[in-house]
């Protein structure tokens, strides 16, 4: 029915586009570049391909375990032409290109994130290694009772009963962003869960007009509600739904890292060291396994025939994309099964993961900033998320800021210098 909705909505908005009525300019106030192009190519067929996409996605979902569910291969491949389809209606070559421009509206090209590949072979892979090796000896120079310390910031529950370092961080804040947050408690926009039979992770929505948090089983612990309240503050201060998917994550994630530059005088110096090189560590392999499967799409989409492709083809497909990062037993070895990975995300977001490492580059630029002046590193967050609009893109809202960008080699020489 939504499909058959959306069909209909779009050959009507077609229809009044190419009119003659006196008032269509109005109608078109509010559409954006993306969404204009999508007009002037669309056709019933991109609504017939989007169906279908959608049972595949049913189909998926209802898979037990999709990484080992031999169903898997076939229903992706499927996507993949479907979505390829749907690119060349819109004139592009294939959908990785399509979904940059159109289906994420990003203000960025593929040529901006490829810089991102050759930084991150240069020094995030070696960096991996030097965060995970500086962590595992930090760690091992605690104390047991700083040990316990250390494993409730990275994996306890949230906790207000106790030194609520929430609350004292959001007390540094200016008052705008303080009170934006702290509306999260307040008036009771939140539900922290552990019922096995609630949805997993954490997410901010609105309900009515009102942003809500949600914290499900496995995702209380402080930055993660740190995170969410960085989503919460962008929500009450503009449109949680307009917001530029890159812009939305780097106000979440900027968040982290003023929260970790506000943990350096709460913490001892030993304790604090160990946690800063695992915060990095996990920066470090997220944006490598994000990156992995941005080159592993590219080189999906970009396929001449993919009708025979089965597991074992898809499998290899990565194996070879990622032989410049040091290959898959780097990834297993130091950061995640990613013949697995790729498999949990790939249908549910098709060229998306991109985005997270995007704006954790961006992001992180807030944490040295933050180090040596909070109270500038705050201005420029604030500037990120109290905004009348979101026009300019992404990357002209980050630059008017004073926030460097993601694509600046720089960013990538501070991770690596971080660690001897």
């Amino acid at each position: 029915i939504g499909n058959r909705v959306s069909d209909e909505f779009m050959l009507c908005a077609r229809r009044i586009y190419e009119s003659d009525a006196p008032n269509k300019d109005y109608f078109f106030t509010d559409w954006t570049d993306a969404e204009m192009e999508q007009l002037m190519h669309y056709t019933s067929r991109v609504a017939e391909l989007e169906q279908r996409n959608a049972e595949l996605l049913v189909a998926y979902r209802d898979m037990k375990d999709p990484a080992t569910d031999p169903g898997m291969a076939p229903i992706y491949r499927e996507m993949v032409q479907n979505n390829n389809e749907i690119a060349a209606i819109y004139g592009y070559d294939s959908y990785y290109e399509y979904a940059y421009r159109v289906g994420y509206d990003r203000d960025y090209e593929p040529d901006a994130v490829d810089k991102m590949h050759l930084y991150a072979k240069i020094y995030l892979v070696p960096a991996c290694k030097k965060a995970l090796y500086a962590f595992s000896e930090n760690y091992q120079g605690l104390s047991s009772i700083q040990q316990l310390k250390l494993q409730n910031f990275l994996s306890a529950a949230y906790d207000a009963s106790g030194v609520n370092y929430v609350e004292k961080y959001l007390q540094t804040l200016p008052e705008s962003a303080q009170n934006a947050m702290n509306r999260m408690f307040e008036e009771d926009r939140v539900v922290f869960t552990n019922n096995k039979n609630a949805r997993e992770g954490a997410f901010t929505t609105l309900v009515g007009m009102e942003p809500f948090c949600f914290f499900g089983p496995g995702y209380r612990t402080s930055t993660t509600v740190i995170h969410e309240l960085g989503h919460f503050y962008g929500a009450v201060m503009g449109d949680l739904y307009e917001t530029p998917l890159d812009l939305a994550e780097t106000q979440s994630q900027g968040n982290e890292w003023l929260f970790l530059a506000f943990l350096e005088d709460e913490l001892t110096e030993d304790v604090y060291n160990a946690y800063i090189s695992y915060i990095v560590y996990e920066l470090i392999a997220g944006t490598l396994v994000q990156l992995a499967v941005d080159a592993f799409e590219k080189a999906v989409y970009s396929q001449e025939n993919i009708e025979g492709f089965n597991e074992e083809d898809f499998e290899q497909l990565m194996a070879e994309v990622v032989m410049p990062y040091g290959g898959i037993e780097f990834y297993n070895e130091y950061l995640t099964d990613l013949q697995r990975y790729w498999k949990m995300v790939v249908v549910e977001s098709p060229v998306y993961y991109v985005s997270y490492a995007v704006s954790s580059m961006a992001a992180l630029n807030l944490f040295p900033i933050a180090r040596e002046d909070s109270a500038e590193a705050m201005e420029i967050y604030c500037s990120l998320v109290e905004l009348d609009d979101y026009d300019d893109g992404f990357l002209a809202i980050i630059e008017e800021a004073g926030l460097p960008g993601p694509f600046q080699e720089d960013v990538y020489e501070y991770i690596y210098e971080m660690f001897p």
